[in-house]
């Protein structure tokens, strides 16, 4: 039985246990993915990421669920984002009761419309807490032309 405790003590000291601010991270992942999925052109995976009762905001632009921005601008986004290159210069994370809040600012250069664009660009991601990790719930997007 002692050898027991022992074994146990000695995995226990061998998981590591989460730093401060390791919280945070489950959100930051989950917008990070959803940028991965949009630049790899993985549709699937980038709805798996998104509510189904998504809004998002861009501009004077909205659109009122994850099936909307799935039939127009989630093509042009993956296209957009597989030829960019987005370089975040900074980010925040909040959570609250099962609530987060990722703000990101980031620089990104890419083409649309056969014309090459240089940007800075704020982005608010609201996730929400289920089962299985956090989903999109609202995306507010504005972005500056440099």
């Amino acid at each position: 039985m002692k050898k027991f405790y022992l074994i146990a003590a000695a995995f226990m000291l061998a998981v590591p246990i989460p730093a401060l601010g390791d919280q945070e991270a489950g959100p930051a992942k989950t917008v990070a993915a959803f940028h991965q999925a949009l630049a790899s052109e993985d549709k699937d995976r980038a709805l798996e990421l998104l509510s189904p009762e998504l809004v998002i905001f861009e501009d004077s632009g909205k659109e009122s669920s994850r099936k909307e921005y799935a039939s127009h601008h989630l093509g042009a986004d993956m296209k957009f984002s597989a030829g960019a290159k987005r370089k975040v210069l900074d980010q925040s994370v909040r959570i609250e009761d099962g609530t987060s809040w990722v703000m990101t600012r980031y620089s990104v250069k890419g083409k649309a419309g056969g014309k090459r664009l240089s940007l800075e660009s704020a982005e608010t991601m609201v996730l929400e807490k289920v089962p299985d990790g956090w989903r999109i719930v609202h995306i507010h997007w504005s972005n500056k032309v440099l």
